[in-house]
């Protein structure tokens, strides 16, 4: 398939949809089926837009494991590879994610299943971004974390010893550039489904969708 961005990826990160354990923060109202089902969606409606126009090649990296029968099939619908993520915490999965996927490529976005404002656009402005030689590239969210980050080569410590629950990630992040001196490319703020609010807002968007 011919891409626009052949030396670049896109990473999309997704849990398998085990209810209990995905989206806990929309039950209740939602029961825990019904929040995992939203992950589907959500994650569904990421490989939609990140696919659309042929950007570049998108992996998916999972977990617990590729061989869920949800990433199978996601793999039967879409130009993917799935990947399983490694680590004990999300920082050490991204970074380890920057670090195999930049063997094969010279730019890396990385992103999340539940940004419904993500477009292709923002992709691509994040990838030319990198391209005109900033070292990292970030679409801050509305939760105080970020929705995007791109790298062209890897970055251990703006992933280290972060607490990716807390409203500070983004903030944390940014010193960690600043004592670093790399220069980062700033894009549009984006919002993630996390809370019941943000789910109406979701639903809001899908039905405006034609």
């Amino acid at each position: 398939m011919p891409y626009l961005f052949n030396d670049a990826r896109i990473l999309a990160f997704s849990k398998a949809p085990t209810p209990g354990q995905v989206k806990t923060r929309l039950c209740p109202p939602l029961t825990d089926q019904a929040a995992a089902q939203v992950h589907k969606q959500l994650t569904i409606s990421t490989l939609e837009m990140a696919c659309k126009e042929a950007i570049c090649p998108t992996q998916l990296w999972c977990s617990p494991s590729p061989a869920h029968k949800f990433f199978t099939t996601l793999k039967g619908n879409f130009p993917i590879t799935l990947e399983k993520q490694v680590g004990n915490n999300l920082g050490e999965k991204m970074h380890h994610a920057f670090c195999s996927s930049l063997q094969s490529a010279r730019h890396v976005i990385l992103i999340g299943s539940d940004s419904p404002s993500l477009s292709p656009e923002v992709l691509k402005n994040a990838i030319m971004a990198l391209k005109n030689r900033h070292d990292i590239t970030l679409a801050p969210a509305t939760d105080g974390g970020y929705a995007l980050i791109g790298l062209n080569r890897p970055q251990e410590l703006i992933f280290k010893d972060i607490n990716w629950g807390k409203e500070d990630v983004l903030k944390t992040t940014l010193k960690r550039i600043k004592s670093l001196t790399l220069n980062y490319y700033e894009l549009p703020l984006q919002w993630d489904v996390d809370t019941p609010e943000d789910l109406i807002r979701y639903q809001a968007l899908k039905q405006n969708i034609p």
